[in-house]
């Protein structure tokens, strides 16, 4: 027993130290769970300063980003590459703003960059807190433009060489459109004049009993002839004899064939007059430079199929995309295209460029769409023996000649698709939405490409109709089984056996048609902000 005791006396004693080291341990875990919970607070305190610091940068790169903004939108060229360029920073309380822009002109699209810097707030030698944004500010070209030359509304031929015929309407042609001549004007075989007005700044020859200005029936309302008429074996008068205009007027009433409502004959030109255009090589080579689809704004990648146009050649063409000032691109304007090229082939193709510009064919349907100003360094034709329509509103400008042959392009087809419908009722074709303008800078005469059409032309229809604007630095050649309908400008324009020619009024063109200036660039809505 007291061994017993003894043994147990020894363990309690040893059982006194368990207090010490539980106590011990019961500190030390109090201790690291203090210190974790003074450094998650710290450590708290820490991000929150950093992420309030965070946040200050960003306000710091919107604000840049506002700027960068301000200055694009207010700028009275939003297109000139350093208009953001270099960077700017701006000083605010607390912090700076780092803002600049990248003009990718291809794409007309500004990317603009803002970096927001502000202190570390987690100590002296720790790095400045920044946030960058980004976003893109897209620019495009209008499509359409007012009429507000009114020379669209027109048949005009520039030619005034002082020959007896300048321009000469023939077979059984019924102009009942305005008409204007420069020079001297030529009615023969079974050909009238039923609608005005009618302008004329030399004489008027029309050459049978046949030929007429008006009817006695329905009376022209405005007719300016300034050289007078001879009509038939009849001498020249001048001025016209057209209505008496009096008693005392010795000469028989409408003795010239020449039907005008009283006081509405004029021997003299109108004043002001219509201001019609004539392109200068300068006029061409801005169409050139800033035409899209064209040589300086040619298909996106993503958004080009098939074999679109070659706007020009490949040597041509990267030297433009590498030529700044853009000014400095229209030396390449040298209608150096080597082939013809068919806007309407047996495949289809697709080309898109900035702002919704587009010349795209669909070959199943045979639809033709065009928007925007479109430059090709070459001849164009249209030659697939179909009736083809187009949609869109747009100015094509070939440097070459411009034919169409066996085949017709329209803006309006009839009920049963196998023809333009001519019918010059704005129910029908409204050149307003849909309107294509072919101008033509060629002539015929010149070996190539040009030879396409006879000598003396910039555009020429064989067998061919086409509803749209034509437009030929020399003359436009209707030929006699071919139709046309819509305002034409030429040296001289050749009407063949074209029938009763009238199209509606025209009040809006495509953008850049001739004698308008190239719309400006517009800034689209900001978006795709990172």
């Amino acid at each position: 027993m007291s061994a017993t005791r003894r043994r147990l006396a020894e363990g309690a004693r040893d059982e006194s130290g368990i207090a010490l080291v539980m106590a011990v341990g019961i500190l030390f875990v109090l201790s690291i769970t203090l210190a974790s919970i003074v450094q998650y607070t710290s450590a708290n305190d820490r991000n929150a300063n950093h992420s309030q610091a965070g946040q200050s940068a960003r306000t710091l790169a919107e604000a840049g980003l506002n700027n960068s903004l301000s200055v694009l939108f207010a700028a009275a060229d939003p297109s000139l590459a350093t208009l953001l360029s270099p960077a700017r920073t701006s000083t605010y309380a607390g912090g700076t703003a780092t803002w600049s822009g990248v003009f990718d002109e291809p794409r007309l699209t500004w990317r603009l960059t803002s970096t927001g810097t502000v202190r570390n707030p987690t100590g002296p030698g720790a790095a400045a807190v920044t946030r960058t944004l980004t976003v893109n500010v897209p620019m495009r070209r209008i499509l359409t433009q007012a009429n507000s030359t009114g020379a669209w509304n027109w048949i005009y031929a520039s030619l005034s060489t002082g020959a007896l015929c300048d321009m000469t309407i023939s077979n059984k042609v019924d102009i009942a459109a305005p008409l204007w001549v420069e020079g001297n004007l030529c009615i023969e075989e079974q050909a009238i004049v039923s609608k005005g007005p009618l302008v004329v700044g030399g004489q008027v020859t029309l050459k049978n009993p046949h030929n007429r200005i008006g009817s006695s029936t329905n009376r022209m309302n405005t007719v300016h002839i300034v050289k007078g008429c001879q009509y038939s074996n009849n001498p020249l008068h001048v001025p016209c004899h057209g209505p008496s205009t009096g008693p005392s007027d010795p000469v028989p009433a409408d003795a010239d064939n020449v039907f005008v409502a009283p006081g509405g004959f004029y021997s003299a030109l109108p004043d002001p007059r219509v201001n019609f255009p004539r392109l200068t090589t300068a006029e061409w080579r801005v169409k050139y430079g800033m035409a899209m689809p064209g040589p300086a704004f040619p298909c996106y990648p993503e958004s080009k199929t098939g074999t679109p146009p070659a706007f020009d050649t490949p040597s041509d063409v990267a030297a433009v995309l590498a030529t700044v000032p853009p000014a400095d691109r229209t030396v390449y304007m040298n209608n150096n295209v080597p082939t013809i090229f068919n806007l309407t082939p047996a495949t289809s193709y697709t080309c898109k460029s900035a702002g919704g510009h587009e010349l795209s064919w669909n070959a199943t349907d045979r639809v033709l769409t065009a928007n925007g100003t479109i430059f090709i360094d070459g001849s164009v034709v249209v030659e697939n023996g179909a009736v083809n329509r187009y949609e869109g509103m747009a100015s094509l400008y070939v440097s070459g000649t411009f034919l169409i042959k066996n085949s017709k392009l329209c803006a309006k087809l009839t009920a049963d698709k196998s023809d333009c419908n001519l019918d010059p009722s704005e129910t029908n074709w409204n050149p307003n939405t849909t309107m294509l303008v072919v101008h033509a800078n060629g002539n015929g005469s010149n070996p190539g490409p040009e030879a396409q059409v006879s000598a003396g032309d910039s555009v020429q229809l064989v067998s061919g109709t086409f509803q749209g604007g034509l437009y030929g630095t020399n003359a436009i050649d209707i030929t006699t089984t071919s139709r046309a309908q819509g305002p034409m400008m030429g040296s001289t324009v050749i009407l063949g056996q074209t029938g009763y020619i009238a199209f509606p009024k025209i009040d809006v063109l495509p953008a850049g048609a001739a004698g308008l200036p190239m719309p400006s660039l517009e800034l689209d809505p900001p978006q795709d902000f990172g």
